[in-house]
């Protein structure tokens, strides 16, 4: 196996070590999936075998699924059937339960990061040891990305801990430390890093094997809680849910995630599964995980690299800055700020820069709706620079840039190019969005009331204009807050035609991480795709159109 180191040691107790050459994590590619599946035909063929360990050679122990082999599922929706998409992802859920009823036992030592699909390889053995004191890093986020755990996590993770353990990460997305874990149920036993493999094997010498749920007798954790239980029930799950209660319908695997819990609950854990898989039919089947996997993961990740490539620029190695003005906060600890220009790697001008600064050798730093810097590149950003997530680069290629690049990158800021001048997309765009929400939605209540609607409360907040927390929203309040995102997303259309924006991922990277445009939608560009196949309800494409995608899907 290219993927799995497998070892057996005189006393029987096998070491299956996962380690993907060339990749900083591992992930359940399709590759590693049949890597899996072979390694439980060997563990069970293998009389000599009396218990296995799993363990990574990394520092995490596993990443969870190749986001890009899920978008892939997601893109299925667009020329295959139901069931012909049906028998296609749930690949990996049928492969750790065929791993989970080895009739050794097996033990997950944890060494590190678990999130996702690996974490549910994890709940997948029998028996489960961590590393005692460590961080958070033992999670669920695949709600963030518009998705559910789809290997069987919605089942295996109540069956060991509570329901409304379960509920909580499941829909909130936050990863808990091993201690957290261990204290829930999760994990069974904590040791020592140094000792987490001897902890492992001695645990696997002498465990029973077969998860607990396939042994005669077991019954569940009681939910002593009554947490599903009750006409509140939904309630209770939706106030879990990491956007919120009031627009969690905007997001498909919410409602999967709550029907998982609702309707695997009380079942045999083969029939469970089946329920988990029938729900992610349904979000494979829309856009919305598909539009949230390519833009809030795959494009924002691959932000900075575009960036550099459109900058043509290396990495510029910022450590020592001189800031002409008030440094920010976050600059704290990320660099070493320096009051003689010629110890500086570069010149930092908050606002307009002051004489002791020639504008040529300065880079800009300024809110998008504030006056121009007049430095020759700027980094441009929207609402409170120390909580935002995205920055614009104004620049042309050359040194300058790429120095803006690496403090943008330092300070962990998604970066997007754009050419110099005054006015860039994220500015176009503010405009359009007061000016579409002045028509459309005038005061706050109903501004609320489309919040409520469409997930448009964090782009009314990052165009300064308050909304009213209130409940519910009409038909007519979708309508007008479609009209406000169709606006958007032309005007989006419109700054990539001009040349602002090099391609589709960076406006629609920068419209959802800067703008707020929500998640849901991919962005606008995404948006406008949407439209144009005729998945959101109330904007019909053009009749007799063939449309003209931004994705080629």
């Amino acid at each position: 196996m290219k993927n799995i180191r497998f070892e057996v040691a005189a006393d029987g107790i096998a070491l299956a070590t996962i380690d993907m050459p060339g990749r900083p994590f591992n992930v359940f590619s399709d590759e590693m999936i049949d890597e899996l599946d072979q390694l439980t035909v060997r563990i069970a063929g293998d009389p000599a075998v009396r218990g296995v360990v799993v363990t990574s050679g990394k520092d995490a122990f596993m990443a969870g699924a190749d986001l890009a082999m899920v978008r892939g599922f997601t893109t299925l929706r667009l020329d295959k059937t139901a069931d012909e998409i049906r028998a296609v992802f749930p690949r990996l859920n049928y492969a750790l339960r065929r791993f989970e009823r080895l009739e050794v036992p097996t033990v997950a030592a944890i060494n590190g990061l678990a999130l996702g699909g690996g974490l549910e390889f994890a709940m997948a053995c029998h028996h489960r040891v961590a590393v005692d004191g460590g961080p958070p890093g033992l999670g669920l986020p695949e709600i963030l990305l518009g998705l559910f755990p789809g290997a069987g996590g919605t089942q295996r993770l109540p069956r060991l801990t509570t329901p409304a353990f379960a509920a909580r990460m499941l829909l909130d997305g936050q990863p808990v430390s091993p201690a957290v874990a261990h204290a829930a149920g999760l994990v069974d036993h904590l040791a020592p890093a140094a000792q987490l493999l001897d902890s492992a094997r001695a645990i696997a010498r002498q465990a029973r094997p077969g998860a607990r749920w396939d042994h005669a007798g077991w019954q569940a954790p009681a939910d002593t809680e009554g947490f599903l239980d009750g006409d509140d029930v939904l309630e209770k799950l939706l106030a879990l849910a990491w956007m919120g209660p009031r627009v969690a319908h905007c997001y498909p695997a919410v409602g999967a995630v709550c029907r998982c819990l609702l309707d695997g609950r009380g079942k045999s854990i083969d029939a469970a599964i089946e329920v988990e898989v029938e729900n992610f039919l349904t979000i494979m089947l829309d856009a919305v995980a598909g539009n949230m996997v390519r833009t809030s993961f795959l494009s924002r990740t691959a932000a900075p690299k575009r960036a550099a490539q459109q900058l043509d620029a290396a990495d510029g190695g910022v450590r020592a800055l001189y800031v002409n003005g008030t440094a920010p906060a976050r600059f704290a600890g990320r660099f070493d700020l320096v009051d003689d220009l010629a110890r500086a790697d570069a010149t930092l001008a908050v606002g307009s820069p002051g004489p002791a600064v020639r504008a040529e050798f300065a880079i800009g730093l300024r809110a998008v709706d504030a006056a121009p810097t007049g430095c020759p590149v700027e980094i441009r950003y929207l609402g409170d620079f120390e909580t935002v997530e995205a920055v614009e680069i104004a620049a042309a290629p050359g040194e300058l840039a790429a120095r803006a690049l690496a403090i943008a990158r330092r300070l962990r800021l998604t970066p997007v190019a754009t050419p110099p001048g005054d006015a860039g997309p994220l500015a176009r765009l503010l405009v359009t969005a007061r000016r579409a929400a002045d028509a459309h939605a005038p005061d706050a209540a109903r501004r609320g009331a489309l919040a409520n609607a469409l997930d448009l409360g964090a782009l009314f907040a990052r165009a300064g204009l308050a909304h009213a927390e209130s409940d519910g929203y009409t038909a007519a309040d979708r309508a007008a807050g479609l009209a406000i995102l169709r606006e958007l997303a032309d005007e989006a259309a419109a700054c990539l035609v001009d040349g602002l924006l090099a391609t589709p991922d960076d406006i629609d990277v920068l419209a959802v991480t800067a703008l707020g445009f929500p998640a849901w939608s991919g962005g606008p560009l995404s948006f406008l795709d949407m439209i144009a196949r005729g998945e959101v309800d109330g904007l019909a494409p053009t009749p007799g159109v063939t449309p003209s995608l931004f994705y080629s899907e």
